[in-house]
């Protein structure tokens, strides 16, 4: 095996070894722009222009 094969196994063990709750945690945080805008789009308001500068979007 290739170091870098041994190294994507290990990587994927350590993923794997997440709990249900972390992986959870960790796409909210990864994901959190995406997901409050979409909350936007479903309650079909608009963002103000304070909110999307403390989202970093404009």
């Amino acid at each position: 095996m290739s170091a870098i094969t041994l190294k994507n196994n290990a990587v994927m063990y350590k993923e794997s070894k997440k709990t249900l709750k972390e992986r959870i945690a960790e796409y909210f945080a990864e994901n959190q722009k995406t997901i409050i805008l979409g909350l936007y789009a479903i309650s079909g308001t608009m963002p103000d222009a304070v909110t999307l500068r403390a989202l970093d979007l404009i």
